[in-house]
């Protein structure tokens, strides 16, 4: 019989006649790994062509492309960085004023994250232990993970001066988001700490690999979700320094919001006495 070569209906669905036997990472683009991925005609197009979607169409097709869309302009806005070449991705933004875009996205999808998710995720996760609910918990971490590309890539533009000038009235949403990633990592912290529990010196490593692997999907996808909640507030001290250090380019307002409303001076003074990002067990760990 003829290969089905038919897509799947979404960007990360399985089909089902390849449940169980799907091969992860066998197709991987040139630009992986931290390469140059993105000429400048493309990162020109795919920054002009960013839309500003509604909440009901977060997970979407046309948003997981432009997810997609996002992990490549902010990997190649890093290897850029990395290689001190020049930095297309930024000019993109500032050329076509898309830095509003990316910190829209960035409410979008922490408004999704937090008033959406929690009312999905048991039905996502909830039909059993089978290869469609993984399949479907993959595709619900994506959509968290999207996130984290979003403030990795705005800490790598905000490095400069002039990027973060040209945020103009979206500083207000985005001081007010940071603000909120730090209280996260003052309340959380205890959470935070037990991520990636260390096995029992005493326990077999099959025995603990055997526990992590009988975790349900629910469980699995809860703890992926914290992570990356840890991860992106962890970003947010890098972004904040940026935005402090250039702070001269900022809206009267979000000096304000600051100094005033958020003092992000002495939200950072904890951090620094009981960093949540290290733990002493056995050995000091250190994120």
């Amino acid at each position: 019989m003829p290969r089905d070569t038919s897509r799947p209906k979404s960007q990360w669905s399985v089909p089902e006649d390849r449940l169980g036997k799907v091969e992860i990472g066998t197709e991987r683009e040139e630009g992986y790994a931290g390469a140059h991925c993105l000429t400048v005609d493309e990162a020109e197009r795919i920054v002009e062509n960013l839309e500003e979607f509604e909440l009901q169409d977060v997970g979407s097709q046309r948003w997981l492309e432009q997810h997609g869309q996002v992990e490549k302009l902010n990997q190649q806005a890093h290897a850029s960085a990395r290689d001190k070449s020049d930095e297309y991705v930024l000019e993109a933004f500032l050329t076509f004023d898309k830095l509003g875009t990316l910190i829209y996205d960035l409410i979008l999808i922490e408004a999704w994250r937090e008033r959406v998710y929690p009312l999905l995720v048991d039905h996502l996760v909830g039909g059993g232990e089978n290869e469609a609910t993984r399949s479907r918990a993959m595709r619900a971490y994506f959509v968290l993970y999207h996130e984290a590309t979003v403030v990795n890539l705005l800490e790598c533009l905000c490095y400069h001066a002039h990027a973060v000038g040209a945020v103009k009235d979206a500083s207000l949403d985005l001081t007010d988001y940071c603000a909120r990633r730090l209280a996260a990592l003052h309340s959380r912290a205890k959470a935070f700490r037990e991520l990636n529990p260390a096995r029992n010196p005493k326990e077999k490593p099959a025995d603990f690999a055997n526990k992590l692997k009988e975790r349900t999907a629910k469980e699995e996808l809860d703890e992926q979700a914290l992570q990356i909640e840890f991860t992106v507030s962890v970003s947010c001290v890098a972004l904040v320094r940026m935005l402090v250090e250039h702070v001269g380019e900022l809206t009267v307002a979000a000096v304000s919001r600051i100094v005033d409303k958020h003092d992000f001076l002495l939200s950072v003074i904890p951090l620094i006495e009981h960093p949540p990002w290290t733990r002493a067990r056995a050995r000091l760990s250190k994120y």
